[in-house]
């Protein structure tokens, strides 16, 4: 079953609604536990200060493999622009996403 479907013929962002409500209810009907994590990245290309993010999901308990994950994504990233046949040197990002 395709995990994309934003820019993909026929399907879109409806259908993964409708398939995550699907999911919950079979969890529901089996008597299953159902969990969650919904991320909004409508502005993830924002400032977003990394290191105060962290720190803001470790005191809210996240667990840590969780923080881990997120850390993989969001830390030593760099960043090089392109233009024609150059490309500058790479920069460290400090803030925002990849």
């Amino acid at each position: 079953m395709p995990r994309q479907f934003v820019f993909t013929p026929q399907l879109s962002t409806t259908h993964q609604l409708l398939r995550v409500v699907e999911h919950i209810n079979g969890g529901k009907n089996s008597n299953l536990v159902t969990a969650a994590i919904f991320l909004d990245t409508a502005k993830a290309f924002d400032k977003v200060w990394i290191e105060g993010l962290i720190h803001k999901l470790i005191a809210y308990k996240f667990p840590q493999y969780i923080i881990e994950i997120i850390q993989s994504y969001l830390k030593n990233r760099l960043l090089t622009v392109l233009v024609k046949n150059s490309d500058s040197t790479p920069r460290k990002l400090h803030a925002g996403l990849p």
